[in-house]
């Protein structure tokens, strides 16, 4: 029988370093739902296989670095550092992102997820550099 842990890298491995949002059935209940991606938002497997899919469209060359795991009963969180290739360009970024989730009968139920998404948006060039800092002094970003 598969860990927590090894569910949870197989689903970053096949979905986003793979390339491959037809995947998410095969990780997630069939009534699972996600939170956090988008605030205030429960988002089902349908919504998230289309906010993968975009997300595709921005970025390659997607890997995923687990730097720290807690697990507890049904539960596991994760620390990661994910980097990819944004597209038309040769840089390459890395954000942070943290996910919980609990686990019922192999597959995901529940997933709580936080995302860098201003560094995410700031490496694809759509926010200027430093992007936090100016807007913790007041600045108004047009």
């Amino acid at each position: 029988m598969a860990t927590k842990m090894d569910l949870l890298a197989s689903w970053y491995r096949d979905v986003w370093e793979h390339r491959d949002p037809g995947a998410i059935d095969k990780y997630f209940h069939a009534n699972a739902q996600a939170s956090g991606i988008v605030p205030d938002l429960m988002i089902d497997t349908g919504e998230f296989r289309e906010l993968v899919t975009v997300i595709l469209t921005m970025v390659s060359n997607i890997s995923v670095d687990f730097l720290h795991v807690v697990e507890q009963d049904d539960w596991l969180c994760a620390l990661l550092r994910i980097s990819g290739e944004p597209d038309g360009s040769a840089d390459r970024l890395s954000v942070h992102s943290q996910v919980m989730i609990r686990v019922e009968d192999g597959y995901i139920a529940e997933a709580y997820n936080s995302f860098d998404f201003l560094s995410f948006f700031e490496h694809l060039g759509q926010l200027p550099p430093n992007a936090l800092p100016l807007l913790m002094s007041g600045t108004h970003l047009s």
